[in-house]
């Protein structure tokens, strides 16, 4: 019993640096790159979370950095409209425009989010303290509504192909909210980044 509660111990303090350097330097920096390239008013960036119930008492460590996940972009379509550009900011270069067309990407992208870490969970082997992996995971929905870019009026179709490995997802633990010995409640943060226009 006493290893249990060393182990539990150990996942106190790992919680505790895991809260401390927030989020993932890796998504980090893949955020701030892809808002560097689509300038505001455009948002290539999409967030979403979805939440784990773990017991401590039964797990070992905690995933630390990127971890799995599947998404499916079938949903996701292309919206062409033209606007006034007296009040934009045109994420491309558009010189003395009177009109643009807004490309907006919308639908929406289910996702799965997986990782598998060791614990206890062994059906009582090795007097109940074999170690063994299990996987655990959430999956969600995320509505999009968001602008990609602006093209001139006289352009050919600037809809980019969402599919095809063009549209980047990413999960991460985001946070753990530590109630007690029995229960943690893991935050994994879901981050999509849609493709420039064509």
């Amino acid at each position: 019993m006493n290893e249990r509660k060393d182990n539990l111990e150990k996942l106190e303090n790992s919680l505790e640096v895991m809260k401390q350097q927030g989020h993932s330097s890796e998504v980090t920096n893949l955020v701030e790159k892809a808002q560097l390239q689509q300038p505001a008013p455009c948002s290539p960036v999409i967030f979403d979370c979805c939440t784990i119930t773990l017991a401590p008492e039964s797990i070992l460590e905690f995933p630390f950095g990127l971890i799995n996940i599947g998404a499916d972009f079938f949903f996701l379509d292309c919206c062409i409209t033209e606007v006034s550009s007296d009040a934009l900011t045109p994420c491309g270069i558009i010189p003395d425009a009177c009109t643009v067309n807004e490309v907006r990407a919308t639908g929406h992208i289910n996702y799965v989010a997986s990782f598998t870490i060791p614990t206890f969970y062994n059906n009582g082997a090795g007097d109940c303290n074999e170690v063994v992996e299990q996987t655990f995971s959430c999956s969600g929905t995320t509505c999009v509504n968001n602008v990609i870019c602006y093209a001139p009026v006289t352009e050919d179709n600037p809809c980019p192909d969402f599919c095809n490995g063009n549209t980047q997802a990413f999960a991460y633990i985001q946070d753990i909210d530590y109630c007690s010995g029995q229960k943690a409640i893991v935050t994994v943060g879901i981050v999509f980044v849609l493709p420039e226009c064509i």
